[in-house]
């Protein structure tokens, strides 16, 4: 439960960005029932986010 507590503080210390990542991809709520469900970990959303984070924002790092 130590990812969920992780993600949950990214939103609740950001609570814009988790808007309008739920605006912006309608699969959020889609992976978060996953979750709920017992389909998926946190880890496994959590290290997706970070992936992704990663190569948008920091420079040098290509898309694969």
């Amino acid at each position: 439960m130590i990812w969920a507590q992780r993600l949950a503080g990214v939103f609740y210390r950001l609570p814009g960005i988790g808007y309008q990542i739920g605006i912006k991809w309608p699969t959020a709520t889609q992976r978060m029932g996953q979750i709920l469900c017992g389909d998926v970990r946190y880890s496994d959303v959590a290290m997706r986010a970070l992936k992704r984070l990663s190569t948008n924002w920091i420079p040098g790092i290509k898309k694969s």
